[in-house]
């Protein structure tokens, strides 16, 4: 037998290993940069998730997942809102900042936009779009399942809205008209309306207020807004009553909520606990919001209080936060029911991406914490199959007129919607570590109906990044 030689033997094994080598190169450094903005994600939630102890094992997840879909397999089934956001130029600019100027919501049967509110000093303003209004086609194409999202989203130039008036029964009629719009940079004040009635020798403060916003950027240091939530109330004193208007208003900053409390509450009670929160077992210290000593102060002992279902988080905060010291009366329709809030957590190394996972519960100066359906309205009343809308602060608009008229000064019993039952729930179907915190927010996304079915609405606040209860 001829033997092969020893060296020639070395060579073949240099040759395998060498072989092997290359087949088989160390790739750790490539699959930690497609593992690492998920290997983030997982180690933020573990440590701040308020469910985290029901949070599934790493071992057992897809680490090669996209971000979004890794993110989504973390959540437990309780959560309905925690998201993640990618970071592109239009979420922070074309949503955020530039707009249509008015909001609206969808019904069906048939499909149609309505106009909910305009901004004042807004194209759609200035050429005669008022709340009410139906819109029956973008572009010329008729109102669909399919196009209603051009609202949202924006189009290319212009946006050429046909509106449509209609009959009793939703059919259409004989009048039609096209506006066109197009997008604009206009700051959408959360303070919509404000005034004092006289009625019967009281004075009636109401406030339409639709976020609990910081300021024009809303970045949660600002101070704009809350400086004029306090020249308002300044105006508010010596009401007797007040009526605040949240039916719009899916929530904001936590301190903006505490402000609002502080403004409103009986004066005896300021420097008490107005909400606590309350985060997961790794952070067992809870974080107390107290009533703020604040010279424009009502010193009231009864607040009355608009909410739709779109009524969330911050503004279930401020009716919550405040029953234990005063009384506080809901007109309207069942809240959403969000009393969780979120903050939000970004890394430099993965900057593309922004986490907001919900990491604590809103409890009140009692320790109680049980709206997460909704907080039901004492006087169930809604106007969303009411062919006419008054604007929001018209002495003839339905909620408003209920509230003065039936609950401050007449029959809570009479004036209410008949089928209370199915109108009042309107949601029936429906830097540590490299990890930058910044405040928590309490919000939602809203909904409504025509006839027996309205599909969500405020989808656009979520496209804006808008995401709830925020915590600073």
């Amino acid at each position: 037998m001829r033997r092969v030689p020893e060296s020639s033997s070395v060579l073949l094994l240099i040759t395998a290993l060498l072989f092997l080598s290359s087949c088989f190169q160390d790739r750790r450094k490539e699959f930690e940069e497609e593992i690492g903005a998920n290997r983030w994600i997982y180690e933020v939630m573990e440590d701040h998730y308020f469910w985290t102890e029901d949070m599934p094992s790493r071992s057992s997840l897809n680490l090669f997942a996209s971000q979004p879909d890794f993110f989504s397999s973390i959540l437990v089934s309780a959560d309905k809102y925690s998201t993640i956001e990618e970071l592109t130029y239009s979420a922070r600019t074309l949503y955020s900042r530039s707009n249509y100027g008015f909001e609206y919501a969808v019904y069906t049967s048939p499909y149609r936009a309505r106009v909910l509110y305009v901004l004042p000093g807004s194209q759609a303003a200035l050429k005669g779009l008022r709340r009410g209004d139906w819109i029956s086609a973008v572009n010329g194409t008729e109102f669909s399942e399919s196009n209603y999202a051009t609202l949202i989203e924006g189009a290319t130039g212009e946006i050429h809205l046909t509106l449509t008036t209609y009959d009793e029964n939703s059919e259409p009629g004989e009048d039609s008209w096209t506006i066109t719009l197009s997008r604009e940079t206009i700051e959408d004040n959360p303070f919509l309306f404000y005034t004092i009635y006289t009625v019967e020798n009281r004075n009636i403060g109401y406030l339409v207020y639709n976020k609990f916003a910081t300021g024009p950027e809303d970045t949660g240091n600002e101070t704009v807004y809350l400086q004029e939530m306090q020249r308002i109330f300044a105006q508010f004193q010596g009401v007797d009553e007040l009526i605040l208007d949240l039916r719009y208003n899916p929530g904001g900053y936590v301190h903006c909520a505490q402000e609002l409390a502080s403004l409103i509450a009986p004066a005896n009670h300021l420097g008490e606990v107005f909400v606590s929160l309350r985060y997961n077992v790794n952070h067992p210290e809870e974080t107390d919001y107290r009533l703020l000593q604040l010279s424009e102060n009502l010193n009231l002992s009864d607040l009355y209080v608009i909410t739709t279902s779109t009524t969330a988080s911050a503004s279930e905060a401020v009716i919550y936060g405040l029953r234990p010291y005063m009384n506080v009366t809901v007109i309207g329709a069942t809240t959403e029911g969000k009393n969780v809030g979120s903050q939000v957590f970004t890394n430099d190394e993965y900057s593309q991406w922004i986490l907001h996972p919900i990491t604590c519960q809103v409890h009140n100066s009692r320790g109680e914490s049980d709206y997460s359906s909704g907080i039901t309205a004492d006087h169930g009343i809604t106007d969303t199959s009411d062919l006419i809308w008054y604007d929001l602060g018209d002495p003839e608009e339905k909620l408003l007129k209920y509230t003065i008229e039936q609950v401050i000064f007449g029959n809570p019993d009479d004036g209410g919607d008949e089928d209370e039952d199915e109108s009042v729930n309107e949601n029936e179907n429906n830097e540590e570590d490299g990890n930058e915190t910044e405040a928590t927010t309490l919000s939602h996304s809203r909904t409504g109906k025509f006839k027996t079915e309205l599909i969500p609405v405020y989808e656009s606040f979520k496209k804006k990044g808008f995401q709830g209860l925020k915590v600073k």
